[in-house]
């Protein structure tokens, strides 16, 4: 599974644009999502079957936005159990929260078949009609309509009935790229896609796509950012107070070594090199070596303290952005950690399956 990286050296940038990539196998998600940000993130190679097995997320800073870009699988592979379906939405859907602001639907420049058809069904029925407001098409391999001397307007034009509902519906905002042409001519086709981008964007006024089951994914979310800071602050607070207990053992220690230095200092006889003189100097080192021990724990104390300020500052600021720490739940999901995904399954994965395998019936049927 690839890791999660967020390319902070190429720059940061607060606004950001979510893309969730959807389509078949082997139609170009992988390959368009390296191009679109710029970098060799996604596995990318000709293939048979499936390279992309798993939801994976990646970002970089391009054309003055962060770009979030979310690679999927193709939902619609009926070889898949239905539970390894339903993990993978739910996956898309808690790598894009609290939602994508542009799906890409990307097709291969061919025949549009009738799994392509069943697959779109499947994504209308997982994200509702309004998915179709945020949608792009990309149609890749270019190079066939070049070679064939067609315009993308003409390969629209003579495209069956149902591609042609799907365009209609998302006001026939496509675009035609080549992942393999030159770099140059890679280049030009990203920023021409990413204006699209930027088109779908206006359009919905700067407004995500979410739906009731963004909305559940991103309260889980906030709930466990919300458990991990109060967590957090239970263990700041918790070593604060043994360092406290510590600091007055301490002092304690020193009163009463203070007290036999006096002592023995006082019985100390004129020859320096009395056994009582060794046995001062000791002490003395002992008292000196709780001293800067109760000073380094005042120093830790001191730093925890602005830490647990920090984190108050994050708990009171965080409801307001949602979202805010989704980067940390991003790595926790693409590196499997914790039972994250795990508790999105048992609270709201009944019925995202049941929705998969409504959808997924009704499109074999056909």
């Amino acid at each position: 599974m690839a890791e999660f990286r967020s390319h902070e050296k190429l720059g940061k940038c607060d606004e950001e644009i979510r893309v969730v990539a959807l389509g078949k196998n082997g139609s170009g998600k992988s390959a368009t999502g390296n191009r679109f940000l710029g970098i060799w993130t996604f596995l990318s190679i000709c293939s048979a079957t499936s390279v992309t097995e798993n939801c994976h997320c990646d970002s970089a800073v391009r054309f003055g936005k962060r770009l979030v870009y979310v690679d999927t699988p193709g939902f619609f592979d009926i070889e898949k159990p239905n539970e390894i379906i339903q993990k993978e939405i739910i996956k898309c859907i808690a790598l894009s929260s609290p939602g994508p602001h542009v799906f890409l639907l990307i097709i291969k420049v061919d025949r549009f078949t009738p799994e392509e058809k069943n697959t779109i069904d499947l994504y209308e029925n997982i994200f509702g009609h309004e998915f179709y407001n945020h949608l792009i098409i990309v149609f890749t391999h270019k190079d066939k309509l070049d070679k064939s001397g067609k315009s993308l307007q003409q390969f629209i034009y003579e495209a069956p009935s149902d591609l042609q509902n799907v365009l209609r519906r998302n006001n026939n905002i496509c675009i035609a790229i080549e992942n393999e042409a030159p770099p140059e001519e890679v280049e030009v086709q990203m920023k021409e896609l990413f204006t699209l981008v930027t088109v779908v964007v206006g359009l919905n006024e700067g407004k995500h796509y979410t739906s009731i089951i963004y909305e559940k994914i991103e309260k889980i979310l906030l709930k466990e950012d919300d458990k991990q800071r109060k967590s957090r602050l239970d263990n700041l607070t918790r070593t604060i107070n043994d360092m406290k207990r510590s600091i007055e053992e301490n002092s304690k220690n020193v009163g009463e070594e203070e007290e036999l230095l006096r002592a023995l200092v006082g019985s100390l006889p004129s020859n320096s090199e009395a056994p009582s003189s060794k046995e001062a100097q000791l002490v003395e080192a002992k008292i000196n070596q709780l001293d800067i021990e109760n000073e380094q724990l005042k120093y830790d104390i001191i730093m925890m303290q602005k830490q647990i300020k920090c984190i108050k500052k994050e708990s009171k600021h965080c409801p307001n952005k949602p979202g805010s720490l989704r980067e940390n739940i991003r790595k926790k999901i693409e590196s499997e950690e914790g039972q994250l995904v795990v508790n999105f399954l048992m609270e709201f994965g009944p019925t995202v399956l049941k929705w998969g395998i409504v959808a997924l019936k009704a499109c074999l049927k056909k």
